[in-house]
């Protein structure tokens, strides 16, 4: 902190040089000063008098004013001119010539009087200097000056003539014929007197010009009005008529020039010929081929549609007549009638909602669906005549995989590509549907019921419970594999599937399809639902995992079993059972010891069960490969919350179909927060969970409600507090059971019911309901604005010194974590979101809590309120928490910031090594040359121009942004001038124009004692300002003063009197009147005055007025943007290690 010092005082390095670089620096990004005029100056010496020649660039006023000795020369804009030669050339007319600092004036010292005469041709001025007895007229225009401009005029006569001319011929008229017919609009545009077309068709839209004297006649209403026509205008002036013609959606536009005509066709889309043809498949590469045969393989021949007879061909229809302008009737024929119109398609739209991608189709009746994935595609079909058209957006098209979409008679296809981690599922969405991919996961379709039934001739069949089923539709799939479709309204599907001998039943999304796997399986609709059956019936004996029907499996965990073990003496039969496995052979012991587990985890005792499993199962191995070993431990790692254990048993393939394995399965799901998949997998164990003991049971239904709020299921959240309800009294506590009901409340907005629930749960005995009741009391009163910050931050931070090690303690850490953000409190809430890191580093809340913290910490530094921190704490709260700085471009920008930080407290070293490893390791291209630019301005602010010009050097391009390359010439400049070279400062900014220039090179003249071209420099930087009403700023007095001192150092007394002519009355009203008047009476450099003011002259640049125009350089436009994002994965914190 060895600079903080410095701030307050005058920089002990940077002198005049520096402030001039620091005064210049904020006009940079403002547009450039005008260019002052060029003009040419010559002398020539004629016959009794000298002449002086000036060419401007455009016309320019001069002015001449005669004091004698001097001939001033005023210009009315600033010129850049040179009068060096002049002195050679008109050596006996001019003793000395001078431009004014402004530039709005030349003064020629003349060596005897003379008469001086103006003469204005144009561009070229012409001012003669005459002897005193000069008689008669005094000198003309030269000849050759005479002719130029006799030239001039005749040429513009002949333009007028030529205009006139052009505006006396009459004028055409654009005239506009239109005519309709259902298969196409067309609009024809005479144009009168053979004028010139241009036509240009692009994307539907044509322009057309129609070049000379014409114009449009009235009538452009009608071809706005009619069909196929999006947009129309027309508009004339004097080079002619512009129109414009835009084609409706679905319109094709052709155009064609005959006879000085311009014809416009706006072509219908053609309608199928035939609605029995089937219509082509608009696919994309790649997608699924899906075709529809009359009958699946194996179905009787006389189900196959006859052949549709040939269409007959469209006859021709009469041309419709629409009147022109005139009256007259205007006939184009226009080709045959079309066919009637098959149904008008629906057009479905993309979008995003909830991070899932959406495609929405509005249909206008309520239609059947089904969808399913097989072969690496979703095939979705939907029951609807009419077409759905698909947009083109090709951004959305590939978020959502959508592939291609046919119709197939009263069926719409569509297929899209299948991405695992982004299923699809179908929401209905009043008459129409909506499929969405990725988002939030949605509990799976409820599961079909699948029961054997027989037909009245006794054969076997299998039926489907689909109740609102209307068809059946065979599709190929992509390996030729025929498979029945059946749509449906509702919400169901087969979430799992079913394998038979002779069909299977695949899983699905929506609706059911079935594959056969045997010849003649015919699938119908009976009153049952879908219908599966066979001419010879099915073999239905050999049904396939999860099939058999009505069969009840035994259970490890059962009411019975576990009544028994909880029964009597738990001590005595646990003792007499460890008894009964050490004495028995070891072909029963694991029997023995299965026993003994039960008996264990029946009582609680989940991590001695557990051990005991897998004793037996390391000393038995086939025993440990068995149902109920697997199941077991599966369900003592459960209770003992080894999660990553259980999964590892209950995921076995022995137990891939096992329901009771399932409904434990949920459990680990749940706790996972995989919230739909354990709702439906509870729901699938229904049987299951209905035998097993109550009080395992209730925790079940815990767990479903759980489950069900966060799938947003409130119907079976409501069904499973119901159900705890039924519960015998005693089962489940019952502060648990209110906290379920005030949870269910909460999600159904009954929000007063909820939050007495939670204020009276907050001082129960159970002290895990009485956590989560508090930390849900404030959470909920403060999304109702019934609890205030002051009041939730006090009650949070007393439950987060009473309750750790779970969800609830990670809650509590994310709410008040948030509550510190809102009220400011920075640090308090980065070191909790920092704890949390620590503690739950793999749950979503974490990682939510993470995200927000680092857009938080992110607004923080890059926003333009700093939330009341000052600056050191600033400072201190970046470099605590760097782990919050977002990665890539973002987090480098902070890393900037805090340089600008740095740089107001004058830690200029600090700030330079941040912005070093920018440079060094994270940008390249133009943001690296952009950020060196500012990494030299800090070197040359901290008295090291060496170090700023190798910055400079290592950064150098071909092209940059005017800004940025005016500052890093600007900075190399005063880097040279600092290391007293001179010329190669000078040279750095040679060819640069603007105050800020000009301001910098005064400065470098100055320090170099330059005298003479310091004084011109600072009295131009002036300008005219002296001649305005306002009085000269204090910047203004500050250049007068170094213009007056350059002036006594050099001599130039000639210029001290002009000066004293320009600025004595602006002046002598100045609170710098004593000190002007004293430097430009005394004119001698030994007076105290003028001593004391050069001093302050070399230090007037202090470190202050430098840092006052930091902004100014930290606002360069073209930050950093793509090329640092490229660079964000070489470090993992953006600062330097």
């Amino acid at each position: 902190m060895r600079h903080l010092g410095r701030r307050l005082v005058p920089h002990p390095i940077l002198g005049l040089r520096t402030a001039a670089l620091a005064a210049g620096l904020a006009a940079l990004l403002a547009s450039a000063a005008a260019q002052a005029r060029d003009v040419t100056i010559r002398g020539q010496a004629m016959q009794g008098f000298g002449r002086i020649e000036l060419r401007f660039d455009a016309s320019t006023k001069v002015t001449l004013r005669n004091t004698g000795s001097v001939l001033v020369v005023g210009f009315a804009e600033p010129t850049s001119i040179r009068s060096e030669k002049l002195l050679a050339e008109l050596g006996g007319y001019v003793a000395n010539a001078r431009r004014d600092p402004d530039r709005t004036g030349l003064r020629l010292a003349l060596p005897r009087p003379y008469k001086a005469n103006l003469l204005e041709a144009g561009e070229r001025v012409f001012i003669d200097l005459l002897p005193e007895n000069w008689a008669g007229l005094p000198p003309g225009l030269p000849p050759e000056v005479v002719a130029e401009l006799a030239a001039r005029a005749r040429a513009a006569e002949e333009t007028l003539r030529a205009e006139q001319s052009r505006r006396a011929r009459p004028r055409g008229v654009v005239a506009l014929r239109l005519a309709e017919r259902p298969d196409r609009t067309r609009l024809v545009f005479e144009a009168g007197l053979g004028a010139p077309i241009r036509v240009e068709e692009t994307g539907g839209v044509l322009e057309g010009w129609f070049e000379g004297n014409v114009g449009f006649e009235s009538g452009g209403n009608r071809a706005k009005s009619a069909a196929g026509v999006a947009e129309f205008e027309a508009e004339d002036d004097a080079s002619g008529v512009r129109i414009w013609l835009k084609a409706a959606p679905g319109r094709v536009l052709r155009h064609f020039i005959e006879d000085g005509s311009l014809v416009a066709d706006l072509l219908a889309p053609e309608p199928p010929a035939d609605t029995s043809v089937p219509t082509p498949v608009a696919t994309a590469p790649g997608s699924e081929r899906l075709s529809a045969p009359a009958t699946a393989p194996g179905l009787a021949a006389e189900t196959r549609p006859a052949s549709p007879a040939r269409p007959e061909p469209p006859r021709a229809a009469p041309a419709r007549s629409v009147a022109g302008p005139a009256g007259e009737p205007f006939s184009i024929p226009l080709g045959p009638e079309t066919p009637a119109a098959t149904p008008a398609p629906v057009t479905a739209t993309f979008g995003e909602t909830a991070g899932a991608s959406v495609l929405a189709i509005p249909f206008r009746e309520k239609t059947a669906a089904a969808a399913f994935e097989r072969g690496g595609r979703v095939t979705v079909v939907f029951q609807s005549a009419a077409p759905v058209a698909i947009g083109t957006e090709e951004a959305a098209r590939r978020a959502l995989g959508f592939e291609s979409v046919r119709q197939d008679g009263p069926f719409s296809i569509l297929s899209f590509g299948s991405q695992p981690e982004r299923p699809i599922r179908l929401a209905r969405e009043g008459t129409g549907w909506t499929i969405l991919r990725g988002g939030i996961s949605a509990a799976p379709p409820d599961d079909l019921l699948v029961t054997r039934a027989a037909a009245e001739d006794g054969r076997s069949e299998v039926a489907v419970a689909l109740g609102d089923a209307t068809a059946v539709r065979w599709l190929l799939s992509v390996d030729d594999t025929p498979l029945a479709i059946v749509p449906t309204t509702g919400r169901q599907g087969m979430a799992t599937g079913r394998r038979f001998v002779e069909f299977s039943l695949l899983p699905t999304i929506q609706g059911v399809v079935v594959q056969p796997n045997a010849d003649e399986v015919q699938v119908t609709l009976g009153r049952g639902g879908v219908l599966v059956s066979r001419r010879s019936g099915l073999s239905l004996s050999a049904l396939g995992r999860g099939g058999a029907a009505g069969r009840r499996m035994p259970l490890l965990v059962s009411a019975e079993t576990w009544s028994e073990a909880t029964g009597g003496d738990v001590l005595a039969r646990i003792r007499e059972q460890v008894a009964v496995a050490a004495e028995a052979p070891r072909s029963d012991r694991s029997a023995a010891r299965l026993a003994l587990a039960t008996t264990l985890l029946s009582n609680g005792l989940n991590h001695e069960a557990a051990g005991l499993l897998a004793v037996a199962a390391q000393e038995d191995p086939v025993f440990a490969r068995g149902r109920e070993a697997l199941l077991m431990a599966g369900i003592a790692a459960v209770r003992a919350r080894r999660d990553a254990a259980a999964r590892v048993h209950l995921t076995d393939e022995i137990l891939a179909g096992d329901p009771e394995a399932g409904l434990w399965r949920a459990v680990l799901d749940a706790r996972a927060r995989n919230w739909p998949q354990a709702l439906a997998a509870i729901r699938r164990a229904e049987p299951v969970l209905s035998r097993y003991p109550d009080d395992i049971a209730g925790q079940f239904r815990l767990t479903m409600l759980r489950a069900a709020l966060g799938a947003g299921d409130l119907e079976a959240a409501q069904a499973a507090v119901f159900a705890l309800q039924q519960l015998p009294a005693g089962t489940v506590e019952r502060d648990q059971s209110d906290l379920a009901e005030a949870l269910l409340d909460e999600a159904a907005g009954r929000t007063d019911q909820a939050l007495a629930i939670y204020e009276r749960l907050g001082s129960s005995l159970l002290p895990a309901v009485a956590a989560e009741s508090s930390l849900r009391l404030v959470v909920l009163g403060r999304r109702q604005a019934r609890i205030t910050a002051a009041d939730a931050v006090r009650r949070l931070e007393a439950l987060s010194l009473s309750w750790r090690g779970d969800e609830i303690e990670l809650g509590t850490l994310a709410q008040l974590a948030r509550l510190y953000g809102e009220t400011g409190r920075w640090r308090d809430m980065l070191t909790l979101a920092r704890t949390a890191d620590a503690r739950f580093p793999d749950h979503d809340t974490t990682r939510t809590l993470h995200d927000e913290t680092v857009r938080r910490f992110e607004a923080l530094f890059l926003g333009s309120d700093r939330g009341g921190i000052d600056a050191v704490e600033y400072l201190a709260l970046y470099y605590d928490f760097r782990e919050f700085s977002p990665a890539g471009r973002r987090g480098d920008e902070i890393v900037r910031r805090i340089a600008d930080r740095l740089v107001e407290l004058d830690l200029l070293d600090q700030a330079a090594t941040l912005l070093q490893h920018q440079v060094d390791r994270r940008l390249t291209g133009l943001p690296r040359s952009i950020v060196a630019t500012r990494l030299a301005t800090i070197r040359l602010m901290n008295g090291k121009p060496a170090l700023a010009l190798a910055v400079l050097a290592g950064s150098r391009m071909a092209e940059l942004p005017p800004p940025v390359r005016r500052l890093r010439h600007m900075i190399e400049a005063q880097a040279q001038a600092d290391l007293t070279r001179v010329d190669l400062a000078l040279e750095a900014i040679e060819g640069e124009d603007g105050a800020d220039f000009d301001r910098l090179r005064a400065g470098i003249l100055f320090g170099a004692r330059r005298w003479r071209e310091a004084g011109d420099a600072f009295e131009g930087l002036v300008g005219t300002r002296w001649q305005g009403k306002e009085p000269l700023a204090a910047e203004d007095r500050q250049d007068v003063v170094r213009a007056v001192l350059a002036g006594v150092m050099a001599g130039e007394w000639m210029s001290l009197d002009r000066i004293r002519a320009k600025f004595a009355a602006k002046m002598g009203d100045s609170p710098d009147a004593t000190l002007f008047d004293a430097l430009i009476r005394s004119r001698s450099i030994e007076t105290p005055e003028f001593k004391a003011a050069l001093r302050d002259a070399s230090r007037a640049g202090s470190l202050r007025r430098f840092l006052g125009d930091w902004a100014s350089v930290s606002d360069l436009p073209g930050e950093p943007a793509e090329e640092a994002g490229r660079e964000a994965g070489r470090e993992s914190a953006p600062g330097p290690g």
